[in-house]
């Protein structure tokens, strides 16, 4: 399901994100302008071999939002994948009016075909039918997201808070479809200068140096956090019944599964083993379990992601060196 929203993702963050274009409202120049910049994006993106299509584009200059309706994204593997509408809102300029501090983005009933994929047949199978168990038949899951941005160039850190929530579409009320929410809040320090670098695309540029300005970027703080919303129990129910047990046994054989993948995790120093197999055995007991994830730099300005993984590679259990990462399920 999240390999097949890359493509998407890319596109939506090019779109409004990449080029900044969003000043244009912020300057009281509203729907027409809006529109104007909005299909020359999606141009952009669909020269450079995306394949985007959006319907009513509405700019509000007073609030400053930006809202683009019936956006229709075809992936590389063909599938189509729908967005109802995406809002932009409490956007916060630079100084000079052309490049976004901060602003919050909001999706509304996405729908993404996840099945299709370059996976194998049994592995296509398996989806389906996972899908099939939570109540999906038409191989589509709806999605709300909300995204709230904040870049501070003087502290060089960027904020992302990201919320989903995942539903069953083919249900008429949305209260009483919903699956599961997977949530994230990150801090990242030592960012490049981002309005040096949207200036340089803007002018064509030599960008080749630009990937090489984010190998410093560190990480100040992580939390995620997974909940059940109503999928776990017709999951458990239906996989018990394919394999011909009951759902307590189906439980047990989980358990046993996820202690055997955890113990062969090189990277798992011997407190976090203890986290992650307790909360493993937590959350398959729970009715409707959820998970949290809280990663914790412990140097408090950040450490740097490609040193930490150039470490791990080198001894697997360094990460404990570098991070306070603690696990807990309910």
């Amino acid at each position: 399901m999240f390999t097949s929203k890359k493509s998407i993702y890319i596109a939506i963050i090019l779109l409004l994100v990449a080029f900044g274009g969003a000043h244009a409202v912020a300057n009281n120049q509203a729907n027409r302008t809006a529109a104007e910049l909005v299909n020359e994006l999606v141009s952009k993106i669909n020269e450079n071999g995306g394949d985007v299509e959006v319907g009513e584009v509405t700019g509000n200059p007073y609030n400053k939002n930006i809202t683009v309706k019936d956006i229709l994204v075809t992936d590389e593997l063909g599938r189509q994948h729908q967005i109802g509408m995406l809002t932009l809102s409490d956007i916060e300029l630079n100084p000079e009016q052309d490049f976004i501090y901060a602003m919050n983005i909001a999706t509304v009933d996405a729908r993404y075909k996840v099945t299709g994929g370059d996976g194998t047949s049994e592995q296509e199978q398996a989806l389906a039918d996972t899908l099939q168990s939570i109540g999906i038949q038409q191989e589509r899951i709806g999605h709300d997201q909300r995204l709230a941005y904040r870049y501070q160039p003087l502290e060089r850190q960027l904020s992302l808070n990201l919320q989903n929530q995942f539903y069953n579409p083919e249900q008429s009320n949305k209260a009483d479809a919903q699956l599961f929410s997977l949530n994230m809040q990150t801090l990242f320090s030592q960012i490049p200068d981002l309005e040096n670098q949207l200036q340089r695309l803007r002018n064509n540029e030599d960008m080749s140096t630009a990937s090489a300005e984010w190998m410093q970027t560190g990480l100040i703080a992580a939390e995620i956090d997974f909940e059940d919303r109503g999928a776990w129990q017709p999951f458990i129910k239906q996989a018990a019944q394919q394999a011909g047990i009951s759902e307590v046994e189906l439980k047990a054989q989980l358990k046993q599964q996820m202690q055997q993948q955890v113990a062969a995790l090189q990277t798992v120093w011997p407190e976090l083993h203890t986290q992650l197999t307790d909360a493993a055995v937590t959350f398959i007991d729970s009715d409707t379990p959820r998970l949290v994830m809280d990663i914790n730099s412990k140097n408090p300005q950040g450490t740097g992601l490609m040193l930490a993984f150039m470490s791990v590679l080198m001894s697997p259990t360094s990460v404990a060196g570098y991070f306070d990462i603690q696990l807990t399920a309910e």
